[in-house]
């Protein structure tokens, strides 16, 4: 019997949304980079990309600083 694979859906959001998220997870993780744990220059970091297809979601968001968030780009 063949498998059939599950469709997820991928969430997008408008910019007022995406906005909102992005600062709630910026105080989820206590306005600190999750890799060196800086507070300058934050950034918000899809971890799986928009580009592939990462929704606007909490659990695929982190907080890096712009090092590491520019880092983990070119590592992938």
């Amino acid at each position: 019997m063949e498998k059939l694979r599950q469709k997820r859906l991928r969430v997008v959001l408008g910019p007022e949304e995406y906005g909102q998220l992005r600062t709630r997870t910026l105080q989820r993780e206590s306005w600190k980079c999750q890799c060196s744990g800086s507070s300058i220059n934050l950034q918000v970091h899809h971890l799986k990309f928009r580009g592939r297809l990462g929704s606007d979601v909490p659990d695929n968001l982190i907080t890096l600083c712009v090092d590491c968030h520019s880092k983990e780009h070119h590592e992938n």
